[in-house]
């Protein structure tokens, strides 16, 4: 399944710094290898998860992250 989060804020500090599934902690796999470290203080902010099930609780998480101004 695919999950789109879009944040319009206008500050660094407000970014997506955790994703859970069911209470458990997941992994993001960003493209480009490296996960956001803040977020870009205008325009837009949107992230992009596309979530696979590979065993009983059990999930491969890949993100992108783009902002749009």
């Amino acid at each position: 399944t695919t999950m789109t989060i879009y944040s319009a804020n206008n500050s660094t500090s407000n970014y997506m710094t955790a994703f859970q599934i069911d209470g458990s902690a997941q992994t993001i796999k960003y493209s480009g290898g490296s996960a956001p470290s803040a977020a870009t203080g205008s325009g837009v902010d949107v992230y992009s998860l596309t979530i696979l099930k590979t065993a009983a609780a059990t999930y491969s998480v890949f993100g992108n992250f783009t902002n749009f101004a």
